[in-house]
C-alpha cells in the first residue's frame, strides 16, 4: 500500500514545451517524470515502459488527436487525466467514455494536481484495502462485504462509526480494521471497553480517570480511557447499556473534546476518532426515553450492520477453516460433508463466538475427523438451549409428542396423568378425587379402566 513518500512513475504528453517543462516540474516531487511531445514518443514510451499516471492534451500536433493515447494509456492500465484547453461538455463526456479518470482545464491548477495524485494514492490502494478487509473479517456474502467497503470512504476521517448487530458476529473486530488502516504506527492506542459490564461509577472511573482519594479505594491518580485514546481510536462496546447521566457526560466531553476526571479539577484534552457498537436497537431505546436523542445523532456518523450467522451459512464453512488454522496446536482438522451440513442448517445463537468455542472444542479432545458424533444433540435439531418455553403450560417434549402422536392421544395421556396422580394422592377414593378435579364420574371411570385395567365400574 503505497504512502504519500512513495514515488510515482508519471507521463506527460502534450506538444506545448512551457507546458512539459512547468507540470514536470511541478510533479516531480510526486515521483519521477517523462515527457511525450508527440504521439508517436508517447505511445513509444506507453507500450515499452511502466507508468502509474498519464496526463494528456488532447490536442497533440492534430486537434483531439489525444484520444487515441488515452485508448492506449486505458489499455495499459494507466491512470488516464485528460489535461486540455478543450471545455466543450460532449468532448469532455467523449473523454470519461474513453476511459479518462479526471478531466482538467488549462491552465492547470496546482490544487487540481495535488487532488488527481491524492485520487490516484486512494485508487491505487482500493485493492490493497479490499483485501486487508476480506482477509481479516472472514465472509463470502455479498451484501456484508458492501457494507464493509464502506470502510474505504472513512477509514482516513475522524468521523464516528456506528457498528450494530447481534453479539458474537465480531463488531470489535471492525473496529480493530479501522482502527489499523487509519493508523499506520503503533504509537497510537486502540482502547476499548464493554459498557455494560461496569456499574455506572465504575465507568466513570473507567472512561475519564480519577483522582487519588476521589472516592474510598482511589489510591493513586489514574488515567481514563478518553485521555489514553488520544489520537487514536476509543471504542464503546454495548453503549445502548450506559446509563442516562454518564451519556451526558459523554456527550458534553465529545463536544468539547475536554473533561475533567472524577475528583479533580484539571481539564484535559482529548481529540479521538469514536465507534460504537451495541447489539440492542438504538432507535427503540431514543423512543423509550432511554438513550439521548442528540448522542445518537452524535454517535451515528457511518452505520455498519453486521449479519447474524445464520443470515450467511455460507461462511460456516469459511469461518471453521479460519479458526482451524488460528489454533495455537497447528493440528488439522477435517468436517466430513454430512457433519458440515449439519453446521450450516444451524441457526449459530452465538454467532461466531459460538462456533469458535465448537472448534476449540474439537481441538482440545483430540478428534481429526469430525463426523455427526462430534456435534452436540442441539446443533444437530437446530435448537436453541437460551431459548425460553413458548407456553408456561407446554413443553418442548410435550409438543413433540403431539407432533409424533396426534392431539387427541396427548389429551387422553394427560388426563389419564393427572387422574393418576390425585386417585393415588386419595388413596384410592373415588368419590374426593371426583371432587378434587371436578369430573364427571363418566369421565373419571373412562380413564381410571384405561389406567388400571377395567378394574372401576360406573354406579348404575
Amino acid at each position: 500500500m503505497k504512502t504519500s513518500h512513495d514515488q510515482y512513475r508519471i507521463l506527460i504528453v502534450d506538444d506545448e514545451e512551457l507546458m512539459r517543462i512547468s507540470l514536470k516540474s511541478y510533479l516531480s516531487k510526486f515521483g519521477k517524470v517523462e515527457c511525450a511531445a508527440n504521439i508517436t514518443i508517447a505511445k513509444e514510451l506507453i507500450n515499452n515502459n511502466h507508468f502509474d499516471i498519464a496526463f494528456i492534451d488532447l490536442d497533440i500536433n492534430e486537434q483531439l488527436s489525444g484520444f487515441e493515447v488515452l485508448k492506449l494509456a486505458k489499455s495499459k492500465g494507466l491512470y488516464s487525466v485528460i489535461l486540455s484547453g478543450h471545455n466543450e461538455d460532449q468532448i469532455v463526456e467523449k473523454a470519461y467514455k474513453f476511459g479518462c479518470l479526471d478531466y482538467l482545464e488549462k491552465p492547470y491548477a496546482p490544487e487540481g494536481i495535488d487532488l488527481v495524485i491524492e485520487k490516484y494514492r486512494n485508487f491505487h490502494n482500493e485493492g490493497s484495502i479490499e483485501k486487508f478487509i476480506r482477509d481479516s473479517y472472514i465472509t463470502s456474502d455479498n451484501t456484508t462485504l458492501e457494507m464493509l467497503y464502506l470502510i474505504k470512504n472513512i477509514y482516513k476521517t475522524k468521523s464516528p462509526i456506528y457498528i450494530y448487530g447481534p453479539s458474537g458476529t465480531g463488531k470489535q473486530v471492525i473496529a480493530e480494521i479501522i482502527h489499523k488502516l487509519g493508523h499506520n504506527n503503533t504509537l497510537t492506542k486502540f482502547v476499548n471497553i464493554n459498557c455494560s459490564k461496569f456499574t455506572e461509577s465504575l465507568l466513570d472511573s473507567e472512561l475519564f480517570g480519577h483522582v487519588k482519594g476521589s472516592f474510598t479505594g482511589a489510591t493513586g491518580d489514574k488515567k481514563g480511557l478518553l485521555e489514553l485514546a488520544h489520537n487514536g481510536t476509543l471504542f464503546l462496546d454495548e453503549i445502548g447499556t450506559m446509563p442516562m447521566s454518564m451519556q451526558n457526560k459523554l456527550l458534553k466531553a465529545l463536544e468539547e473534546k475536554s473533561f475533567t476526571p472524577v475528583g479533580g479539577n484539571n481539564v484535559i484534552k482529548s481529540d479521538f476518532r469514536l465507534i460504537t457498537a451495541t447489539c440492542n436497537d438504538l432507535y427503540d431505546l431514543v423512543a423509550k426515553g432511554k438513550f439521548r436523542l442528540d448522542l445518537f445523532y452524535r454517535i451515528c456518523g457511518t452505520n455498519i450492520r453486521l449479519k447474524p450467522l445464520k443470515e450467511r451459512r455460507d461462511d460456516i464453512p469459511l469461518l471453521i477453516k479460519h479458526f482451524i488454522k488460528l489454533s495455537k496446536s497447528g493440528r488439522r482438522i477435517i468436517v466430513e460433508d454430512s457433519a458440515m451440513e449439519v453446521l450450516k442448517n444451524y441457526d449459530w445463537h452465538g454467532n461466531t463466538r459460538e462456533l469458535i468455542y465448537l472448534v476449540e472444542k474439537w481441538q482440545n479432545s483430540g478428534v481429526g475427523i469430525v463426523t455427526l458424533k462430534e456435534i452436540p444433540t442441539e446443533i444437530c435439531n437446530n435448537i436453541n438451549p437460551f431459548k425460553k418455553e413458548s407456553s408456561e403450560f407446554i413443553t418442548k417434549r410435550q409438543l413433540k409428542l403431539i407432533d409424533e402422536k396426534g392431539f387427541k392421544f396427548f389429551i387422553d395421556e394427560v388426563y389419564k396423568e393427572v387422574i393418576n396422580h390425585y386417585f393415588k394422592k386419595a388413596k384410592g377414593k373415588v368419590r374426593p378425587t371426583i371432587k378434587q378435579l371436578d369430573l364427571s364420574t363418566h369421565v373419571f371411570y373412562k380413564y381410571v379402566n384405561q389406567i388400571q385395567g377395567e378394574v372401576y365400574h360406573e354406579a348404575k
